[in-house]
Parts: C-alpha cells; structure tokens; sequence
C-alpha cells in the first residue's frame, strides 16, 4: 500500500510538473502571441507607411515625368532656335566674308590708284623739271642770240 501510496504520490507530483511545465509553455506561447501581434501590428503599421511612401514617390516620379516631358520639349525648341540661328550667323559670317573681300578689293584698287597717283605726281614733277630746264636753255638761247644780234649790229656799225 506504502508502494502504491508512493506510485500514486510519484504520478501526481509528475501530472503536477507536466501541468507545470505546460502552463509554462503556455505563458510563454501567450508572450510569443502578444509578441508577434505586436510585431504583426507594427509591420502593418510600417507597411501602410511604405505604401503611402510608395504612393507619394510614384506622384513624384509621375511630376517629374512630366516635368522631363516639358524640359525635353524645351530642350527641342532650344535646340531648334540655336540651329536657326546658327544659319543666321552662317549667312551673316558670309557676307562679312564678302563685304571684307569687297573692302580688300577697295584696298588694292585704292593703293593702285595711289600708286599711279605717286608715279604721275612724278612724272609730272620730272615733265615740269625738265620744262624749266628747257625754259631756262630757251631764255640762255635767247639771251645768247640777242646778245649775238646785238654784237652783230655793232659789227655792222663798226
């Protein structure tokens, strides 16, 4: 009876420590629970904040498409006006080009001109020199005959 009494003792302490360790594989369950709705609650919380995140950014990515769109277009019509005016500046470069070919052309004509200019002032002072010189021999010419007319009238008178 002692040994049954024992067996009985043995099996309640055994039931006790499985009822025990049950209860404390329940709490700690219960925590493990509490633990994962909480972990559960602030993913949730966190998933909601990176889909506005998300929202917000595919906002922004939709503004600055758009804002790319424009400054793309922007960057065409730019494009285009510097093109236009590169072709103004073409044509005008050309005529620069032309007048200054023109202008140098003046130039050479002008310097010719001053050429000739230089040479007939020369000629025409070489012409006037040697129109005084013959001035000069013709008034000595005559200086001389008359004074050769004059000794011959006085050789006749004599």
């Amino acid at each position: 009876m002692q040994h049954a009494f024992n067996d009985l003792v043995q099996q309640v302490r055994t039931k006790e420590n499985d009822k025990n360790l049950a209860a404390q594989r329940l709490d700690h369950l219960k925590e493990k629970e509490t633990s994962l709705k909480d972990f559960l609650q602030k993913a949730s919380g966190q998933l909601m904040g990176i889909e506005e995140s998300m929202r917000f950014t595919e906002l922004q990515v939709e503004e600055e498409d758009k804002s790319l769109t424009g400054l793309n277009e922007r960057l065409q019509q730019l494009q285009d006006e510097v093109g236009a005016k590169k072709e103004v500046l073409d044509d005008k470069r050309n005529m620069v080009d032309s007048l200054r070919g023109e202008y140098q052309q003046v130039q050479r004509n002008q310097f010719d001109a001053e050429k000739k200019v230089a040479v007939a002032d020369t000629s025409v002072q070489n012409l006037q020199r040697a129109i005084s010189q013959i001035e000069e021999e013709r008034k000595q010419r005559e200086a001389e005959r008359q004074q050769l007319d004059q000794e011959r009238i006085l050789k006749k008178k004599n």
